[in-house]
């Protein structure tokens, strides 16, 4: 198996939570990682959700959870970006049979190193490509739009060539159909979870107990 570690940034004018120097230091690490890779650069303009949602009317409103200086609409826009990056990764790389979504600036979470990525990929090498991949903290339940729904972390997503685009797809119509009735926009995970719950989409999800930290990858259960 032939395995793509897929990432990307946008940088937000209004994010003050992070600089832009410092996740170009936290993207410098995880370049280092001796895995194939492909790395996405683009405006928030550009993204789908941004194009969707400035032709919404009512105008929609971004959850603000207890951060509103990082929540913003645009910041909910860029990270929605991250199965489109999947889908366009597998388009330019059609020898990888995984594409795994790792999050620009995972060096910020502790236990995270090249080693712990590295044995992920070569586990993942393994292991069959007939479920997603998801870690996360909690079972699943009810998502509220207030706060974010960790059933999944979303800093790291491990999927199959042959779901890449049905998962996008379902992302981006899971997240247009809440807007559209709610008027509001949530967080990506939020959006993951919704799709799981959804039995239209089928989507194979395989959880597995993990928190912001090294568990994401040294967790990962295999084959």
């Amino acid at each position: 198996m032939q395995v793509c570690m897929v990432t990307g940034y946008i940088p937000l004018v209004q994010n003050k939570w992070r600089s832009a120097a410092t996740y170009g230091e936290l993207g410098e690490k995880l370049s280092g990682v001796p895995v194939p890779k492909k790395a996405f650069y683009m405006k928030v303009e550009d993204t789908w959700l941004y194009k969707f949602v400035k032709d919404t009317t009512p105008p929609p409103r971004a959850s603000l959870d207890n951060h509103p200086e990082k929540n913003s609409l645009e910041y909910m826009c860029a990270i929605h970006q991250k199965t489109s990056w999947l889908a366009q990764a597998a388009d330019e790389r059609p020898d990888a049979d995984w594409l795994v979504w790792v999050d620009y600036a995972i060096f910020h979470q502790p236990g995270i190193s090249n080693e712990v990525i590295y044995n992920f990929f070569e586990k993942l090498k393994q292991t069959p490509d007939d479920k997603i991949y998801a870690p996360g903290r909690l079972d699943k339940g009810i998502i509220e739009s207030a706060v974010p729904c960790w059933r999944f972390l979303a800093s790291a997503l491990a999927v199959p060539r042959r779901y890449v685009d049905q998962l996008d797809f379902s992302c981006r119509t899971t997240a247009r159909h809440h807007i559209i009735q709610t008027q509001n926009v949530e967080w990506e995970v939020n959006t993951l979870a919704r799709v799981e719950q959804n039995n239209r989409y089928k989507m194979p999800f395989h959880w597995y107990k993990a928190d912001f930290d090294g568990s994401l990858f040294t967790n990962f259960p295999g084959a």
